[in-house]
């Protein structure tokens, strides 16, 4: 009864628009999980593990689940979030403009990897007429590599009728610039990928909230830039 008055304290602040701490939402978020735990601990217990409440939201289920009291459902839920955010976040960016406004897409780029902990690596698919498709998971990996699965790249590629694409992968090093095995597979993918039909429009290193264009499937141009850049 106790915790049912407070659950009802709390809905009515947030109904009547009083500002919330961190703790307070999460503790409030759990409640459709944890119908008759009190989740004022562990959401201050889920936020300290994490390191922010942001964190909690992009972490993965089973680290999540190692707070004590966090559940599956727990973890889904907070992952559902996240999700959520992101999926936002994308609605957001101006996809008409991803190939004319380097500002569109850095802000596009920040929604696609958002709360990512791994390098991935995405194919960002137009039709013959550049209208933006969608973006495509091409590779994925651990936290400073990844692996490009080529096969299965142009199979979905070719699925959704994509006859372009920009090739964009996070450092979450959050160093902005392409190493030299970034330079071997821009060159390796535009030659497998125009076998397949379709054209690179550029490859780009995502990290931090910038990005960088670095290759245009040709080496010379990719040091020529890297210099220019260094200068």
């Amino acid at each position: 009864m106790k915790h049912e008055k407070h659950r009802e304290r709390m809905r009515k602040k947030l109904s009547e628009g009083v500002n919330l701490e961190d703790h307070e939402i999460l503790e409030m978020l759990l409640y459709y999980s944890l119908p008759r735990i009190n989740t004022n601990e562990i959401a201050h217990s889920l936020i300290d593990d994490r390191g922010s409440f942001g964190a909690v939201f992009t972490s993965d289920t089973l680290r999540l689940m190692r707070t004590k009291g966090v559940g599956e459902s727990s973890a889904i839920l907070c992952r559902l979030v996240g999700e959520t955010v992101k999926r936002s976040m994308m609605e957001l960016c101006d996809t008409s403009e991803l190939l004319t406004s380097h500002t569109e897409l850095t802000k596009y780029f920040c929604a696609l990897f958002y709360g990512c902990q791994f390098e991935q690596v995405f194919a960002i698919g137009f039709d013959d007429k550049k209208k933006y498709l969608r973006a495509i998971s091409i590779g994925d990996g651990l936290y400073d590599e990844a692996v490009i699965h080529v096969r299965r790249a142009i199979i979905s590629l070719c699925k959704h009728n994509c006859k372009s694409v920009i090739i964009v992968h996070n450092h979450t090093t959050g160093i902005l610039k392409a190493s030299e095995m970034d330079m071997n597979t821009a060159e390796k993918l535009g030659i497998i990928f125009g076998h397949a039909g379709i054209s690179i429009e550029g490859h780009y290193v995502y990290a931090d909230g910038q990005c960088i264009k670095f290759a245009d499937n040709n080496r010379a141009a990719l040091l020529s830039a890297e210099q220019k850049r260094m200068k």
